[in-house]
Parts: C-alpha cells; structure tokens; sequence
C-alpha cells in the first residue's frame, strides 16, 4: 500500500515539494464483528458504567451528608458555647458577690464554696465544649475530603 498526503496552510503553498508526504507500507484490515454479535459485550459495558455513576453518585451524597450534618452540629454547639457562656458570667458574678457578703460577715463560707463550685462546674462545660468544637472542626476538614494528621510537638 503507499499513500500520499498534502498539507499546507494556505491554497497557494499546497503542491510546494516541502508540503508533500509520502510513504508505503503493508496494508492492514480490520474485520468489524457484526452489530448482533456485540450486543452482549455493549450491555456488559453499558451495566458497568451505570453502577459507576451510581457509586459516585451515592459517595457525593453521602460526602454533602456528612458536609451537612457537621455544620448542623457546629452551628448547635455555637449556640450552645454561647448559653454556656453567659452562665460562666452569671456564675462568677454570683462567686464575687458570696465572696464579698462573706468577707462583710454576711454570709457563711459554705456559700462561698458552693458559688466556687458553681464557677468550677462551668468552667469545666466550657472546656467541654471547646473539645467538641476542635472534634468538630477536624470532622469538617475530613468531610471535606482533607486529611488530618496531628502537627509533630517540637523537640
């Protein structure tokens, strides 16, 4: 078999002698299975690729899920951060106050100590709290498809 082919970029370039290509080699056929006979193998493939889309599908929902139900948690906890915040306030007001009533004779120390407890007990939902939003904060990186790997401590 030999071949000849032409390029050129304009019409008036086109039977230049640097334009020209030409060649010979074997000639090579393919023979094409009838249509019928590759139904089988088309159904195969077309089943394939549906199961694939359904996966990747069904792996996007669920990453948007999972995306959703942390912002849902973290929004949850704000509030919440912020209603233990204003209970930390109340209960320190409340420690000062028994503190003050105690050093003027006016109340027992019982008092002060529970107040004090009071205070504690807070401040402990507090760091409750900032545990579950730093939970929080690396389950959204991960829902998002980032890794998470603990930074090294300095030695």
């Amino acid at each position: 078999m030999a071949f000849c082919r032409l390029q050129s970029i304009g019409l008036s370039q086109l039977f230049e002698a640097s334009d020209r290509i030409v060649g010979a080699g074997r000639r090579c056929t393919c023979r094409f299975q009838p249509r019928a006979s590759c139904g089988g193998v088309l159904q195969r493939q077309q089943a394939q690729l549906d199961e694939s889309v359904a996966q990747y599908n069904q792996t996007l929902l669920d990453a948007v899920r999972e995306v959703a139900d942390v912002v849902a948690n973290w929004r949850a906890l704000e509030r919440e951060s912020g209603e233990q915040q204003i209970a930390l306030e109340a209960a320190q007001r409340s420690y000062e106050l028994t503190s003050e009533r105690y050093r003027a004779g006016l109340d027992n120390y019982l008092s002060v100590l529970s107040s004090q407890n009071q205070v504690l007990q807070a401040q402990g939902l507090r760091a409750q709290l900032q545990a579950r939003r730093l939970s929080f904060s690396v389950d959204l990186v991960r829902a998002l498809g980032g890794g998470y790997s603990p930074r090294s401590s300095p030695t």
